[in-house]
This record gives structure tokens, sequence and C-alpha cells, in this order.
């Protein structure tokens, strides 16, 4: 056969500084830039393409989500958010691209929430193929953590709105379909 040179990175979470900018000590940590630098330094090596490994990435931050999937599209809506009264599309809105090349992003039952979000975005582009177990997790919803009597009392984890894909079609229970199956 022919050999290939190709990238791999494996994102276990969507990490993000959500105080980022509240203090003047603090390093922004955000997935999505890690991934950029990582896209920038395998741009350098040539690779002929990149698997993004998503297996047992259970999500995190939602705008990372957003984010990280924009460092693939052009430009467009990568999420539906559906609350109560309204549905709002989260879309990346910068038009550069770091990585052109063909694309696998890799899934596994526990790859959920923003995994999902980024696996059925580039699914619906027709950006990348999925590969892994018959399908994802199937956790279409957003949690918000509500501190109690101000965070002395711990946090309450509340589901305030669902997820849909572009295409309108929710992840909640399905998940998102391998187009191949491993």
């Amino acid at each position: 056969g022919v050999q290939r040179k190709l990238g791999y990175i494996k994102l276990p979470t969507f990490y993000s500084s959500m105080n980022f900018g509240n203090s003047p000590d603090v390093t922004q940590r955000s997935a999505t830039l890690d991934v950029a630098r990582l896209i920038s330094e395998l741009n350098s090596e040539d690779v002929e393409g990149l698997i993004l490994d998503l297996r047992s990435n259970g999500g995190g931050s939602l705008p990372e989500a957003v984010y990280l999937t924009g460092l693939f599209i052009r430009t467009g809506p990568v999420v539906q958010v559906k609350e109560a009264r309204r549905t709002i599309p989260l879309p990346d809105n910068d038009p550069a691209i770091a990585f052109t090349k063909p694309l696998v992003v890799m899934v596994n039952r526990l790859s959920a929430s923003a995994s999902e979000i980024v696996a059925g975005a580039l699914q619906d582009y027709g950006r990348a193929i999925v590969v892994g177990d018959s399908r994802t997790h199937g956790k279409g919803t957003v949690q918000t953590l509500v501190p109690l009597a101000n965070g002395t009392l711990g946090s309450l984890k509340a589901t305030t709105a669902s997820f849909y894909r572009i295409n309108g079609s929710s992840t909640q229970i399905r998940g998102v379909e391998s187009d191949i199956r491993l």
C-alpha cells in the first residue's frame, strides 16, 4: 500500500478558561487555541490529512465546540440552541480555515454533548468522515451551573436548553451516526 503522512489530535474535553479576563494573572485555556496550534504544526509538516479523536470526550464548553468547528469550515451555523421561547443558531463567523485537507473524526458511545456538536456539524457540512461506534452517546441538552447560597452550599446543574444539528435533527438519545463503523 501507499504510505500516507497523517496528523492525529486527541481531544479529551472541550475546556476553556471561563473566568479569563477577571484576573491579570490568569492564563487563557482554550481547547480551540490548543488544537489550532497543533494544526499549525501539522500544516508545517505537510500532512495529507487529519484524524481528530473525540472518543470518550464527554463534552464541555459549548462556545469551544463552535470555535473548534470553525477551524474546519468557512462560516455558517454550527448548532441551534433551543431555549424555552426561542431557537438561537450559534454560527462560526470567522472565514479563516485552519485545516483544509481531508478530515476524519473518531467517536464512540462515550462521545457526548460538545463532541456530538462538532462531529454532527462537520458531518452535515460534508467536511469530515465520522468513524467509530455505530453512534455517539446522545446528549442533546445544555446545562448551566447555578450556585446555591452564593456558592457556599455548592451548586445545582440545571438543563436550560436543547441543541439541534444544523440540519434540524436532534442528537438526544440518537447521537451522531458514524459514516464508517469500526
